[in-house]
C-alpha cells in the first residue's frame, strides 16, 4: 500500500503569509501552474516568481503605509495660512507662492486651483510669472503667483491646492489663504460746503484752522493742495500754511491747515481749497479731491469825523460859566470803530461830568479866566 501523501499549499505575495488556497491529499505529485512541482513535501519554482526585487523594497522617500518605492511629497510655503491684504477697487495684492517636493520621486500630473475672489495672475495657472508645470522633479520647488482683488470690505478666506501623481496613487498638498479687504481713504474738510470770513477790513488779515479728517480704512496718499487765488491763501503762502497736514494721512487720521483772508478791496471775494490724494483704489496717477468754498467780503476801514467844523468856536463867556455842546462822531467807513477813546481835553474844557463821553454824550468847554467883553 503506496505511503498516503497530505499537502497543504499557502499563496505568498512579497514574503506575506495568507490562508491556505488549496488542500488535498493523495498519491503521487501535483504539477503547479507555473512548472513547479511538490513531490513527497519538496517544491520549486523555476519562473522567479517568488523572488523579491530589490528595487521594489527600498524604502527611501517611501508613502508610510507599506508602499515601496520613492514618491513626491509636496509641501507649500507660509503655514498655517497665506494673508492678503488690498483696497477694495484698488490694485490687487500679488504674492509668490513656493512649492517644495520633498519626496525621492517626480509629482507628475500636478494641477494648482485656487478659489476666488483668489486668482492666479493673469487668469491662469500657474499665474504670471510663475514657474510651476504639470511635473516637478524630486528636491526641487517652483512657484505660483496668487492675486488678491477683494469686492468689499472684509475678510474672506480661501484654499491654494495642488493634485498631483506622487508616483503610486493620486494625492493633494493645499495652503489656507486670508485675505483682507479695506475701504479706500475718504477725505473731507471741516466748515463746508463753504466756509464765510465774513466781512474783512481792506489791508487786514483774518485766519481760520480748517480740519482735515480721513474717515476711510486705508491711507491717503500723495497730499497736495491746489493753489489758492488772492485774496486767500495758505498761511505764510505754503500748504498746510503751519498746519500738521503732510504727504499722507492715515485712516481714522485727522490733520489741519491755515488759511488766511487779506482783502485789498471793498468787494465779495470767493476761493476754493481744494486737497488732491490718492485714495489707495485710484492709484498715483489718478487723485480724488476734496474741497471746501471760501467766501468773504472786504470792507473800507472805520473812518471817524467830527460835526461842527474845526475848530469849534464857543464863543465869548462869562467867567463860571459853563456852556455845553453835544458834538457829532460820524463813521464814514464800512467797518466798525472799535476801542473808541479820548484824551484829557484840558485849558478850560472837559467832559460833561468829567468823563468821557461825557453825561449824555455833550463836550462842554468853561472859560477859567476872564470873559472877553460883549460887542
Amino acid at each position: 500500500m503506496g505511503h498516503r501523501k497530505c499537502i497543504t499549499f499557502f499563496f505568498a505575495a512579497l514574503l506575506m503569509a495568507a490562508q491556505p488556497l488549496l488542500a488535498g491529499c493523495g498519491d503521487g505529485d501535483l504539477v503547479l501552474g507555473d512548472g513547479g512541482t511538490v513531490d513527497g513535501g519538496r517544491s520549486t519554482r523555476d519562473g522567479g516568481g517568488a523572488k523579491a526585487d530589490g528595487g521594489a523594497a527600498r524604502g527611501d522617500a517611501s508613502s508610510g503605509d507599506g508602499r515601496a518605492g520613492p514618491v513626491a511629497l509636496l509641501e507649500l510655503a507660509g503655514a498655517p495660512a497665506i494673508a492678503f491684504t488690498a483696497v477694495v477697487g484698488g490694485a490687487a495684492d500679488e504674492q509668490t507662492i513656493t512649492i517644495d517636493n520633498g519626496g525621492g520621486a517626480a509629482a507628475t500630473a500636478l494641477v494648482g486651483t485656487v478659489g476666488a475672489p483668489f486668482v492666479f495672475k493673469g487668469g491662469s495657472y500657474p499665474g504670471a510669472g510663475g514657474t510651476c508645470g504639470a511635473m516637478l522633479g524630486a528636491a526641487t520647488n517652483c512657484t505660483v503667483v496668487i492675486a488678491f482683488a477683494p469686492a468689499a470690505p472684509g475678510e474672506v478666506l480661501g484654499t491654494l491646492a495642488f493634485d498631483y501623481w506622487d508616483g503610486q496613487r493620486q494625492q493633494r498638498a493645499q495652503r489656507s489663504l486670508v485675505g483682507g479687504g479695506r475701504r479706500p481713504a475718504v477725505l473731507a474738510i471741516s466748515d463746508g460746503p463753504t466756509f464765510s470770513f465774513g466781512a474783512g477790513v481792506i489791508g487786514t488779515t483774518t485766519e481760520q484752522i480748517f480740519t482735515v479728517n480721513n474717515a476711510g480704512g486705508s491711507e491717503a496718499r500723495a497730499l497736495a493742495a491746489g493753489a489758492l487765488a488772492a485774496p486767500f491763501a495758505f498761511k505764510g503762502g505754503s500748504f498746510p500754511g503751519g498746519g500738521s497736514c503732510g504727504a499722507t494721512l492715515a485712516a481714522g487720521a485727522s490733520c489741519t491747515l491755515v488759511v488766511v483772508y487779506t482783502p485789498a478791496d471793498a468787494a465779495a471775494h470767493g476761493g476754493t481749497v481744494s486737497l488732491a490724494y490718492d485714495n489707495g483704489a485710484l492709484g498715483q496717477q489718478a487723485v480724488q479731491p476734496t474741497t471746501v468754498g471760501l467766501a468773504g467780503a472786504g470792507i473800507t476801514p472805520a473812518a471817524l469825523s467830527i460835526s461842527e467844523g474845526e475848530p469849534y468856536d464857543f464863543g465869548p463867556q462869562p467867567i463860571g460859566v459853563s456852556v455845553d455842546k453835544t458834538l457829532t462822531v460820524h463813521n464814514g467807513g464800512a467797518a466798525a470803530a472799535a476801542s473808541l477813546s479820548s484824551a484829557a481835553l484840558g485849558n478850560g474844557f472837559d467832559y460833561k461830568g468829567g468823563v468821557y463821553p461825557g453825561t449824555g454824550g455833550a463836550a462842554r468847554r468853561r472859560w477859567t479866566g476872564w470873559p472877553r467883553a460883549r460887542s
